[in-house]
């Protein structure tokens, strides 16, 4: 059963013991349509979802990184779904993957309570900095709550046309990297290729650039294939 202490009653839902309730909740994730979205829910069904108790998501010391409804993240998000539903009493869950940014579980979760509370059909908010960036679209990958981040891609891309990508940034977008084709990582080296073609970068920036793709294998494959596809735009 829900612990009583944290426990709060607000319906129906909020009667039922936690098994039920998960239970419940991912039945109608596959009754409704895009119902693994929680965009596609309603503001009253988004708010039976806040009928369950809070669950503490934690760091891997036990610190405790946010809160948010066990419910609203069995729908939002594909791994707490499959951890609450085998263990659907837990009130702390831990996240585990020293990858994952614990600033950019806390955005995640503040995002989660907020659509909650709505209707709205806004996925999580765009940070100003390409860091922050980085590591929320890592955390929300990691978790699975990809879909809600998705335009991170598109506003990622579109700055770099402005900038010079920096290498920490570099370096921490290989890292953090969502698969091995990975369309943010394609962006950079397409933006790297193109500004040194452009003659933009001195003799030192050129030895440096060199210097860091030997070690960056993935940024290095972007930037040898953006170069020739340009080369074969050239040719064509």
């Amino acid at each position: 059963m829900v612990d009583g202490a944290n426990y709060k009653s607000r319906g129906y839902t909020a009667t039922l013991p936690a098994h039920v309730q998960v239970r419940k909740t991912i039945d109608t994730m596959a009754t409704l349509k895009d119902g693994h979205d929680i965009r596609s829910w309603s503001a009253t069904a988004r708010k039976e979802l806040t009928a369950s108790s809070d669950v503490d998501v934690m760091n891997q010391q036990g610190d405790i990184i946010g809160t948010a409804p066990k419910l609203g993240l069995v729908v939002v998000s594909r791994v707490f779904r499959a951890h609450l539903e085998a263990h659907p009493d837990v009130q702390q869950v831990k996240v585990s993957s020293p990858s994952i940014d614990e600033q950019a579980v806390g955005v995640l979760l503040a995002w989660v309570k907020s659509i909650l509370r709505t209707g709205g059909k806004f996925g999580v908010g765009v940070p100003g900095s390409p860091t922050q960036l980085i590591k929320i679209r890592h955390a929300a990958h990691k978790l699975g709550m990809e879909q809600y981040v998705r335009h991170f891609q598109k506003v990622y891309k579109d700055g770099l046309r402005t900038r010079y990508p920096l290498p920490d940034e570099c370096d921490l977008i290989e890292r953090l990297a969502v698969g091995p084709v990975d369309d943010m990582v394609t962006s950079v080296g397409e933006r790297l290729a193109y500004l040194r073609r452009r003659g933009e970068f001195d003799a030192a920036s050129i030895a440096a650039l060199a210097e860091f793709i030997k070690t960056h294998p993935m940024i290095q494959k972007a930037v040898l294939d953006a170069d020739l596809r340009a080369a074969h735009v050239r040719q064509t």
